[in-house]
């Protein structure tokens, strides 16, 4: 068609493509490092309006 150009694509350069490698490698030991450590607790299926849990080796809290 006159008038129409084709769409243009850059081609990546080579720092592009590194950064790319690298995203990618970082990503992998971010997810290594994720499975290797237990979930946090997230209050998941807890209840907000009920006390946290007391913990068996602290000391009673103090009256004033």
């Amino acid at each position: 068609m006159p008038g129409v150009r084709p769409h243009y694509r850059p081609s990546p350069t080579e720092q592009v493509i590194r950064q790319i490698a690298d995203t990618r490698e970082l990503t992998a030991r971010s997810m290594a490092l994720l499975k290797s450590h237990p979930r946090p607790d997230a209050f998941a299926g807890r209840k907000t309006q009920d006390p946290f849990p007391q913990e068996e080796d602290s000391p009673p809290p103090a009256e004033n």
